[in-house]
């Protein structure tokens, strides 16, 4: 008998653990403090895949590569483009406003007033304010025109009215009116005007005369704002105010004008000089308002 279980050996079955209190033996896991066969693979797939999907989402190098060129500065550039100056013409809230910058002259101008065969305008890209374009007048004899006109749809006892300017050096003339303000659209005669003077003072000529110089002199070869406000008080006062920068040079009411209202506007150049000389003007970044139009200090 001995013999036999000797050779032949023994084998046992194997041993349920199942719902057996903890400690548990190989092969057996404790859960809730009872012992639940353990399965083989979940251990190493769950420490696979957790430490895969969370180091890999979590990983600085994605998170780097979404993050960092959007909010970096040079991102930043490409987003928001230098575009250059903007035109006073995209927020104003005069009621005309002219910056040339669509190759034309009219619209937004009603006509222009230009003497045939010695006066000329014309839109150029040859020097502007800001942006590409300004209007050029040419006047090749003296007490000569060429200026762009602009009739207002209605009557208006205020008009304020803003431009840039560039006078060459080289440029002659006796006086040379760059703004003019009136009544009477269909006469195209002006009441009044901001002048450039002999000795480039700025001057106004109202109610058929001019009124005495100024000591402010009108820079050449460099842009500069103009200005004149007329305010009539609808009987036979005006209110006149021009300025060259933001400097007033003429702030007086003028009398026996007979002017009630306002119904048209001018730019450009009313030349009176030696005869056999010319003039030129650039002109820019018009606007007439019913609304104070200061100009910036330099």
């Amino acid at each position: 008998m001995m013999s036999l279980m000797a050779t032949g050996g023994c084998s046992f079955g194997p041993v349920d653990l199942d719902g057996r209190a903890c400690p548990c033996a190989d092969g057996w896991v404790c859960v809730d403090a009872q012992c639940v066969l353990a399965e083989p693979d979940a251990g190493r797939d769950a420490a696979v895949d957790v430490g895969r999907d969370a180091g890999d989402d979590a990983a600085p190098r994605d998170v780097g590569v979404d993050v960092g060129p959007d909010a970096g500065p040079s991102d930043a550039g490409f987003d928001t483009p230098d575009v250059g100056p903007r035109s006073v013409c995209e927020d104003t809230a005069s009621f005309f406003c002219s910056d040339f910058e669509d190759g034309s002259l009219s619209p937004p101008w009603t006509r222009s007033i230009v003497d045939v065969d010695v006066g000329s305008v014309e839109n150029t890209t040859a020097r502007a304010a800001q942006g590409e374009r300004s209007m050029h007048a040419i006047v090749t004899e003296s007490s000569s025109r060429a200026r762009m006109q602009y009739e207002f749809e209605e009557d208006r006892p205020e008009v304020h009215a803003r431009a840039q300017v560039y006078i060459p050096t080289d440029s002659p003339h006796d006086f040379v009116s760059l703004l003019l303000l009136g009544q009477g659209s269909t006469t195209g005669i002006p009441v009044v005007a901001l002048q450039m003077r002999e000795s480039d003072q700025a001057s106004i000529y109202a109610a058929g005369a001019r009124v005495p110089d100024t000591t402010l002199v009108i820079p050449r070869d460099r842009w500069v704002c103009i200005g004149l406000t007329v305010v009539s008080d609808g009987a036979d006062d005006l209110h006149v105010i021009g300025t060259v920068g933001a400097e007033p040079f003429y702030d007086q009411h003028v009398s026996g004008t007979a002017i009630t209202a306002l119904d048209f506007a001018m730019a450009g150049i009313e030349f009176s000089g030696p005869a056999g000389t010319g003039t030129e003007v650039f002109v820019d970044d018009v606007e007439f308002s019913e609304t104070p139009l200061p100009c910036a200090a330099e």
